[in-house]
């Protein structure tokens, strides 16, 4: 699948890994940075991989870009209060290039995200951070 949004290209595929995806929809390696962030060579990307399911998401234009993915049927940790309230707050520390933390479930309120919908069962968030001044 691919869906084309003003920000960001998502692609969701199942059974292949992150390294394939980004070969067959990009035509490029995929490596990662001492933080774990995935990168390849002239595209910002992110990648989330649940159930079976690979998401991958591509910026437009300046920025970082960050995915997520779980289940519907999860349980969220406490203190979020359903599944797409996890998966925006995994995505956006993936735009910051960082994982999660617990002081980021009690503490952090995401931004920059732009979309968020159901794909294959999973509760999917994207997030778009853009340079300061930039929208």
């Amino acid at each position: 699948m691919k869906r084309e949004f003003d920000d960001f290209v998502l692609f969701a595929e199942k059974g292949l890994s992150s390294a394939r995806m980004v070969e067959k929809y990009l035509g490029a390696e995929l490596f990662h940075e001492r933080s774990g962030k995935p990168r390849v060579e002239g595209a910002k990307i992110s990648l989330s991989d649940t159930c079976g399911v690979t998401l991958l998401a591509v910026l437009k234009g300046e920025g970082e870009i960050g995915v997520d993915a779980e289940k519907t049927d999860r349980v969220p940790p406490a203190p979020l209060k359903d599944i797409f309230a996890w998966t925006r707050l995994e995505a956006y520390c993936k735009a910051l290039g960082r994982g999660i933390t617990p002081h980021d479930v009690k503490n952090l309120t995401p931004r920059g995200i732009v979309a968020e919908e159901e794909i294959d069962g999973l509760a999917v968030s994207v997030c778009v951070l853009r340079p300061e001044g930039r929208l």
